[in-house]
Parts: C-alpha cells; structure tokens; sequence
C-alpha cells in the first residue's frame, strides 16, 4: 500500500510538471509574418511554393508538434502566412528540391505576446532565393583514425594541411595533395592534465581566396543540390 502511495505520489508530480510546462510554454497564439521573396538581383520570384513553421501544443501538458502553413507567392514575390504555436521561433523556406534553385529560409524570433498575438505583427522580411549556377563539387565525409578514433592534428607550432576530396593530412602527415583546410595548434601552455592549466591557440585558415565556411540550413533527409 505504501509503495501503492509513492507511486501515485510520483504520477500526479510528473503530471503537475508537465502542466506546469504547459504554462511556462504559454497557450498557442497566433503568428503572422509576410515573405517576399527575390532573386540575386532584386526580381521579385511569383508563384513560388513556400512554408512557414512553428511548434503546437494540442493540449495542456502535452509535447510541442510541428504545424505548418504554406502557399504561392503573388505577381510581387510576396507571401502572407499564419499559423498558432506556442513558442516564438519561426522558421520557413521554399521546397527543398526546387529546380534549379539552392534552398533558402528564414528564421525569426518573435518578442512577445500582446493581445493574444506574437509581435511583431505581420512583419515583412525579404528572402533572396538563389539559383545554382555553375555548381562545383562539393564533398561531405565523416572521418577517422585507423584506429578507429577521431583523428588529431599531427603537428603542434606549425600549419597543417589537410585534403577534404582524399580525407587525409597532406605529406608529409598524410596521402593527402591540395591542402583545403590549414590547422594550426600552437601550444603556449602544453596540455598535461585537466588539473593543471594549459594554454592552446586553435587556427583554422584556408589556402585559396574566397574559401571560408558558411552555416546553412539543411532540411531533414535532404540530398545535396550538387551531388
């Protein structure tokens, strides 16, 4: 019996908490943001399929879902959608696997609720959609030790280089040939154990002009434009 009371003890916390969320969450509200989508040079892109995305909460306590809206957009590039969620980032983009074209979205993050309704309301952001134009190739691997573990920069106080098409270091660390990515570990402090203190500067540079990196947003299960 005791045992019995603990355990509907414990049920009735973990369904409090999970109200509790709920609150902290807040209830649904709507959202309303208008896209209005160009290309590279300004032209505004009609009849574009496009969605926006946010989080719902279908009842007290219970997990955030993803919910939707979407439509074309009209003769001026432009797009308005709306939707409930319960949380105030709110992403969108264009089809995924939209010929000829890269994908491209936007994200934004709602301040408040006033009213009942996200602010701000209805603003207008402009997405640039761009199309794939003389595509290079591009590689994507994951890479290990042949031991099995994660792979380590084989020099300290000196650049080295490291190849993406072979996936190894250049010579005279690896088989590798062009160097796409330059490490340098410059140890001021070497590490000998996390109760002493160390001090290591990590640099990554590039050897061709206009290489760098650049963070994108890639839908789930998406295959590459390039591939």
């Amino acid at each position: 019996m005791k045992f019995n009371k603990l355990l509907l003890l414990y049920a009735l916390l973990v369904v409090g908490a999970l109200w509790l969320g709920s609150f902290f969450l807040g209830p649904n509200h709507q959202a309303k943001v208008t896209y209005h989508l160009v290309d590279d040079y300004g032209n505004p892109l009609k009849g574009f399929f496009y969605r926006m995305t946010g989080f719902y909460v279908r009842f007290p306590g219970g997990p955030l879902t993803p919910t939707n809206c979407s439509g074309l957009t009209d003769e001026k590039g432009n797009i308005t959608l709306s939707l409930k969620t319960a949380l105030g980032a709110i992403g969108s983009g264009i089809k995924p696997d939209l010929p000829g074209y890269y994908y491209s979205g936007y994200g934004i993050q709602m301040t408040n609720v006033l009213g009942g309704i996200w602010q701000p309301w209805n603003p207008t952001v402009e997405v640039v959609v761009k199309p794939i134009i003389n595509p290079i190739p591009m590689y994507a691997k994951t890479v290990h030790a042949s031991n099995g573990n994660y792979m380590t920069i084989p020099a300290t106080n000196t650049p080295v280089g490291f190849d993406l098409e072979i996936g190894d270091w250049v010579s005279p660390f690896g088989k590798g040939n062009t160097a796409d990515f330059i490490f340098t570990d410059q140890e001021k402090t070497p590490f000998t154990s996390m109760s002493q203190p160390y001090d290591v500067v990590w640099t990554l540079s590039f050897s061709n002009k206009g290489d760098g990196i650049q963070s994108v947003m890639v839908p789930k299960n998406a295959s590459s434009k390039l591939r």
